[in-house]
């Protein structure tokens, strides 16, 4: 386990550092420094200056701003994903797993001469016209 104090990659089983002395084993409510990584890649530069000085014991108003950055970002990514998708993904996180699934179809592209003027001539008798 890497030390979050001084970054020394300890031995599996040490309690405390190997080199700083530092207790190894995190509380439950504090992040870790490869957690500490993960955030890096969703909050915006202002928030990861502020979480640099106060890993440990970060201000309860720092947490929150945190939290509704990332729930704005699940938001507004789920926008543009398939509901069974986010539903799975929601269910069982799995922080960089890549999958899918491969489906039998086809996929037409269509461009009909004409239509945009034809359109465009529609509209202007009013809404049944361009509808």
């Amino acid at each position: 386990m890497k030390c979050p104090r001084c970054g020394f990659d300890n031995p599996a089983g040490f309690a405390f550092c190997g080199q700083c002395g530092n207790k190894l084993a995190a509380a439950d409510d504090q992040l870790t420094p490869a957690e500490f990584d993960q955030l890096r890649l969703y909050l915006p530069s202002s928030l990861l200056d502020e979480w640099q000085f106060d890993l440990a014991t970060p201000a309860p108003a720092l947490v929150k701003q945190s939290t509704d950055q990332l729930y704005r970002l699940v938001d507004t990514t789920t926008t543009y994903l398939p509901a069974h998708i986010v539903d799975r993904i929601l269910r069982e996180p799995v922080p960089g797993q890549i999958g899918g699934k491969f489906v039998d179809g086809t996929l037409m592209f269509t461009d009909i001469s004409g239509f945009t003027a034809m359109s465009e001539r529609l509209s202007r008798t009013g809404r049944e016209g361009a509808e």
